[in-house]
């Protein structure tokens, strides 16, 4: 559900308290440096014979404490936005690309962000 449990932490031990807590709640957790700058997200529509078709990108913005606020607290609405295709420069299309790549490099099946 959206970001349910991402925390920002700060240093080892950071992490390390972060995982007690939410391993007392969740079976699997994932772990990852966090990458400053825009974000975006693109979603994938499988064509069912194992290509991907990727939608315009959505940018999101407003982020607290440096993680999107869950789905449930604040509507999407609010924090995203769909790029036009004038929008969309020459990184934003190997972004897409990219995400298309993997998508059928691990032969997903179904609707992927």
């Amino acid at each position: 559900k959206g970001s349910e449990g991402v925390q920002l932490v700060n240093g080892f031990v950071g992490m390390l308290d972060a995982l007690n807590d939410l391993l007392n709640i969740y079976s699997v957790v994932f772990v990852e440096e966090l990458l400053e700058g825009e974000e975006g997200t693109v979603t994938l529509v499988p064509d069912g014979q194992g290509n991907f078709m990727a939608l315009p990108i959505v940018q999101r913005f407003d982020q607290v404490s440096g993680v999107m606020p869950w789905s449930g607290h604040v509507p999407v609405t609010k924090t995203s936005r769909v790029l036009s295709a004038r929008e969309e420069d020459s990184w934003y299309r190997a972004a897409r690309i990219e995400c298309q790549k993997a998508a059928e490099l691990f032969k997903l099946t179904s609707v992927t962000r």
